[in-house]
C-alpha cells in the first residue's frame, strides 16, 4: 500500500491493522530510522557540528552540507548520513495534507482532506477523509522538542516515582 499524502509505502491504512508480520516490519522500520538518526548524529560530531536536539539533526540542510562534501571524507559521510536518514523518513510540508500554507496556525484551520479529531498537550490528531487513517502532528515545544517522555523510576520514599520530561524523536 502507498500512503495517500507522503506517497511512501505503508502498512497502515484506515482501520485495518497489520498482521503480525506487518507489525514486526513496522518495528524494524522504526529501528532502522533510529539507527540512521544515530549515524547522522555521529557524522555531525565528526564534522564538529553540535546538535542540541534531534530536531537540529533532522532539519540539517542537505544543500548546505553538499557544498562541503568535497572538503573531506567526514563531510561526505555527513551528506550520506543525511540522505540515508531522509530516505527512511518522509518530510512533507503541511500543504501536502491539505493545510493552508499562508496561515500562522495552519493546523487550526478547516481542511477538506483531514478532519480534526482531537488535540492534546503535545499533538493534534486528524483523520484522513479519504481512507480514515489517523495522522498525528506534533506541536513544536520549548527547546525545539516534540512529544513527551514518561516513565517510572524507583523512588526514595515510595516504591515508584513518575518522571516526565520533554521528548524527542527517539522517545516518541
Amino acid at each position: 500500500m502507498q500512503d495517500a499524502f507522503t506517497r511512501q509505502p505503508t502498512r497502515i491504512r484506515g482501520s485495518l491493522l497489520p498482521d503480525a508480520a506487518g507489525r514486526a516490519a513496522i518495528q524494524d522500520d522504526h529501528r532502522r530510522r533510529l539507527e540512521a538518526l544515530a549515524r547522522l548524529g555521529e557524522a555531525a560530531v565528526q564534522c564538529g557540528l553540535r546538535a542540541d536536539t534531534d530536531r537540529d539533526l533532522v532539519l540539517l540542510a542537505e544543500d548546505e552540507v553538499i557544498l562541503l562534501e568535497g572538503a573531506g571524507p567526514e563531510w561526505a559521510a555527513l551528506g550520506a548520513a543525511i540522505r540515508a536518514f531522509r530516505g527512511l523518513l518522509a518530510f512533507c510540508p503541511l500543504a501536502h495534507f491539505g493545510f493552508p500554507e499562508s496561515e500562522d496556525s495552519p493546523l487550526e484551520e478547516a481542511n477538506p482532506l483531514m478532519r480534526h479529531v482531537g488535540s492534546g498537550v503535545e499533538a493534534w490528531a486528524f483523520q484522513a477523509s479519504g481512507d480514515g487513517s489517523i495522522y498525528k502532528f506534533y506541536r513544536p515545544r520549548e527547546e525545539k522538542r516534540i512529544g513527551s517522555e514518561f516513565g517510572f523510576v524507583r523512588g526514595d520514599e515510595t516504591l515508584l516515582s513518575a518522571r516526565a520530561g520533554l521528548g524527542d524523536y527517539r522517545a516518541s
